[in-house]
């Protein structure tokens, strides 16, 4: 890709931002209207003061969740995502993007969303990338089952945008799960599956000076580990050069030491941590987990994959802020 082109995709990641951005009551608008459809169902999201956590419940006596069908589960969990993705974009001030760029979409084919926040392309310290994994997984949360039946600081992204704005990390929340829309209208071939969607996203928001942040963090769960190995090979200086820590919860890594050379091995040494599912308390070393791997393997601090991302969360955010080299100073 030449400078005009790669100037051109910066300006149409400017252009999506500030319309976004400038649009602050359509956002608004759908924060409220899948607040109104949970109440509807007979649910609300709340602060527990108790244990401070925030919560989804039914309306009737903050009762837990209740399962009826799978068709109920699943259209409730639709109406939740809604309203974190609505939450990020009203609370956290973060920009739906869709993705491809118009210039690039396929006739016939759909876009998926992603979300930015602000200062991506201004904020010249660090950056925050949120992967997910698998499944009915979408942008904004690690495991829709955690936030249903437990509670929202467990199983969504909230807490770390919030931490990321509060110490000046920009952020990218990617969605490499979203396939189909509502519709059952197909995306684009360039973003469908997981590691086209994640290799896209690197290169037209993290690549091609779209994104100046010297620091870049990664957070990536499960099969998200996958869409972190591919961006990492196919990137192997980039990331030596920029990317100060990533930390995978109960993620896949087995390929990272077959497939990165010599110098990415020694990098990924210092800079990567598998948090695993396990019964030992949070960061306790593990042994024998994965076949050679090249990095630290530590306690997650839960034994439910579902679980590893928000209870190892205190641990990683603690090991980034010291990675970087800007805030441990």
């Amino acid at each position: 890709m030449d400078k005009e082109e790669v100037s051109k995709d910066a300006g149409e990641v400017s252009e999506e931002s500030k319309e976004v951005s400038s649009a602050t009551s359509p956002a608004q608008e759908f924060y409220e209207e899948a607040t109104s459809k949970l109440k509807k169902m007979g649910y609300h999201i709340f602060k527990d003061e108790e244990d401070g956590m925030t919560k989804f419940r039914q309306t009737d006596e903050n009762k837990k969740f209740k399962f009826i069908n799978q068709k109920h589960y699943d259209l409730l969990g639709d109406i939740l995502c809604d309203w974190i993705q609505g939450y990020m974009m009203t609370h956290q001030k973060m920009n739906k993007v869709m993705i491809p760029f118009d210039s690039e979409l396929k006739e016939g084919c759909a876009q998926a969303p992603i979300f930015i926040s602000d200062d991506w392309e201004t904020n010249t310290e660090r950056a925050l990338v949120l992967i997910q994994g698998t499944g009915d997984v979408r942008s904004g949360y690690w495991a829709r089952s955690v936030c249903m039946n437990d509670n929202l600081d467990l199983g969504s992204m909230i807490p770390d945008i919030d931490f990321a704005q509060e110490n000046g990390f920009s952020v990218l929340v990617v969605n490499p799960n979203y396939s189909y829309t509502p519709d059952k209208v197909r995306v684009d071939p360039k973003i469908r599956g997981m590691n086209y969607h994640s290799n896209y996203c690197w290169a037209k928001f993290v690549e091609k000076g779209v994104c100046p942040a010297k620091e870049i963090f990664i957070v990536a769960h499960s099969a998200g580990g996958g869409c972190a190995h591919e961006i990492i090979v196919n990137n192997e200086s980039t990331m030596i050069e920029r990317v100060r820590a990533i930390a995978l919860t109960d993620a896949c890594h087995g390929r990272f030491y077959t497939d990165l050379g010599d110098e990415g091995k020694e990098w990924a040494k210092e800079s990567c941590i598998a948090y695993d599912a396990s019964k030992e308390p949070l960061d306790t070393p593990l042994t024998n987990r994965y076949f050679k791997s090249i990095f630290p393997e530590v306690s997650a601090g839960h034994n439910k994959h579902v679980y590893t991302t928000g209870c190892a969360r205190e641990s990683y955010l603690k090991w980034f802020y010291n990675r970087s080299k800007t805030l441990a100073e």
